[in-house]
């Protein structure tokens, strides 16, 4: 945990109106990842669907311990709950509601730095459009990052080029250099309760391709944000 006073107090949305795109995945990831390297985390579900909540009551179950904390709030007070909260926390990571266009615009609300992943399906590409107009809208007002993830995909393949050239040149988001992969592992691990950093296989073998992919996205986020890291601020 962090041993700092002053909380960073930043808010990080995972946020596209289309499902299926690894919001939850890379959501719960990323908390954990953050809070392995001693910040204090919150998770916040802001999706209906509850998969966040469903993850955390999984483990709390089998009783797997957590140094982070995982509230839901998926309803209208949502930018007004994390306002309040985040004061407490280095970082609260918001896993934003997907085909819930008004939930989606108040995770954006609420956050410091939107990240919408997105997979290398032209259709989801397509269907990006409303969740960017929603970023465009409260960026005309208020300052905040936005950033694409390309997530759930499989970077090997022509596709991945095509998609991700398109989302360049179509919108004005920068890419993150960082990719999540198209892996068993990510959905093997939260069915157990687990993360990524946590997970082994029935061989009981780590995926480091996997960690190594969150460690470069959470080494990204501070970089890009210019955010001293812990053990650089002690």
């Amino acid at each position: 945990m962090s041993t700092k006073t002053e909380k960073l107090s930043k808010v990080i949305a995972l946020t596209n109106q289309k499902g299926g795109v690894s919001k939850t995945t890379t959501s719960i990831n990323l908390a954990f990842g953050l809070s392995l390297r001693g910040y204090d985390v919150l998770l916040v579900d802001g999706d209906p669907q509850a998969s966040a909540l469903d993850w955390a009551t999984v483990r709390d179950e089998a009783g797997i311990e957590l140094d982070l904390t995982v509230i839901g709030v998926p309803k209208t007070n949502l930018a007004k709950e994390v306002a309040k909260l985040k004061a407490n926390y280095d970082f609260v990571i918001i896993d934003g509601a997907g085909r819930q266009s008004e939930l989606t615009r108040l995770a954006i609300v609420a956050c410091d730095i939107a990240i919408v992943p997105n997979t290398t399906s032209p259709l989801d590409a397509w269907a990006t459009k409303a969740t960017l107009e929603s970023i465009n809208e409260i960026q005309s007002y208020r300052d905040f990052s936005s950033y694409f993830l390309l997530s759930g995909v499989k970077t090997k393949t022509k596709i991945f080029t095509e998609v991700k050239d398109w989302l360049a040149v179509t919108y004005p988001l920068p890419i993150l250099d960082s990719v999540i992969e198209l892996r068993t592992a990510y959905s093997r691990c939260l069915g157990e309760g687990l993360t990524i950093f946590e997970y082994k296989d029935d061989h009981g073998k780590k995926d480091k391709k996997a960690i190594d992919e969150v460690n470069a996205l959470i080494d990204e986020i501070l970089s890009r944000e210019n955010i001293i890291k812990i053990e650089e601020a002690v």
